[in-house]
């Protein structure tokens, strides 16, 4: 008779094993679920054997319809509301990525095995690779490859992907600071809102996510204030608030921002996601003919003209940029020959 027995790599688990229609002993995984759903299954079993004895070909649908993996697109929502639960400040990016991934393989099921995984990535590789850069794709791979990795053991013994790799060597390229010939130019191939907007984000060092939550409110005259408080659903990246004094061409900035966005609380009221900024930044970027550069890019040129045409002291850009730790901004720092000369041409001991 039909009985169950604990997965031999996951100790939660269960495995139900059974008897199938040709008299073949089978085993099926069940996952983490509970005891009594468990028992239920196990009864389901038990009953179908018994009843072939008799001579009756009797297939249970409440059997059959239970130990089928689900959807990849009916987890995804699942997985999804988890990871917005436990990680709020990424929800948005990596939902984003999930609505790519359950275009690619929402109808394939979890328990499809590793062949048709491997089938269905690599024409999903082939797809997106005419879409994104490799670099780009590489995160929605570790995406999907977390996803299905966080439903073992309580969907499925083991990953679908099982050892499949990436398939690629993936270059990081460094992200561009501009040259102010290049901002100029971005600034005038832009209509005169989104202008005010990249001048005031190369000025003040703001991230993406902080354009979409910044509020009138606060972005006064001289400064410039990056609060985190999640109870008014303002969220930095690492839970401080900050401030950023003003220069005179970040005030400017703010004042054309402030015409041309005179309703509402939102200081930057144009979109509300952070891939729309990422999009409209590049679209400008290939009007100025510009080479390079995101719009993150901006928030790098910031810190870095701070630190190695300013020179100004770390601990100050620390501040300023919202680092948690002065080595990141430590990385800003871009050594030329011509520096180890200056810093000791002045020694006389």
């Amino acid at each position: 008779m039909a009985y169950l027995q604990k997965h031999s790599k996951n100790k939660q688990a269960l495995v139900l094993v059974y008897k199938d229609v040709n008299d073949k002993r089978r085993k099926k995984y069940l996952g983490v679920i509970p005891k009594r759903q468990a028992n239920l299954l196990l009864e389901q079993a038990c009953s179908e054997e018994r009843s072939r004895k008799l001579g009756l070909r009797v297939e249970s649908p409440l059997f059959q319809s239970a130990t089928r993996g689900p959807l990849f697109k009916e987890y995804a929502s699942e997985y999804l509301r988890e990871y917005r639960h436990d990680f709020p400040k990424t929800y948005g990016k990596v939902n984003g990525i999930m609505t790519h991934l359950v275009g690619g393989f929402g109808d394939l099921r979890l328990d499809a095995g590793e062949q048709k995984w491997a089938d269905a990535w690599k024409k999903y590789k082939v797809r997106r690779l005419a879409e994104i850069m490799p670099s780009t794709l590489q995160g929605e791979w570790m995406t999907l490859r977390k996803s299905l990795k966080s439903a073992v053991p309580s969907k499925i013994p083991n990953s679908p992907l099982g050892n499949l790799e990436f398939g690629m060597k993936v270059q990081q390229n460094k992200i561009h600071c501009f040259r102010k010939p290049e901002l100029i130019a971005l600034y005038e191939a832009s209509n005169p809102v989104f202008a005010a907007t990249w001048q005031f984000v190369a000025n003040t060092g703001l991230r993406r996510g902080e354009i979409v939550m910044q509020r009138k409110a606060y972005v006064g005259r001289e400064e410039v204030q990056i609060l985190n408080d999640p109870e008014d659903n303002l969220e930095t990246k690492t839970g401080k608030s900050r401030i950023v004094p003003l220069s005179d061409a970040a005030q400017d900035a703010r004042e054309r921002v402030l015409f041309y966005n005179p309703d509402g609380a939102d200081f930057f009221p144009q979109f509300r996601d952070k891939s729309d900024w990422s999009k409209k930044f590049a679209e400008v970027r290939r009007l100025a003919e510009v080479d390079r550069g995101t719009l993150h890019g901006l928030r790098h040129t910031f810190i870095s003209y701070l630190v190695n045409d300013l020179r100004e002291p770390l601990p100050v850009v620390q501040e300023l940029a919202g680092h948690a730790k002065v080595e990141t901004t430590m990385r800003y720092i871009h050594v030329l020959p011509d520096h180890h000369k200056r810093a000791v041409q002045n020694l006389n001991l």
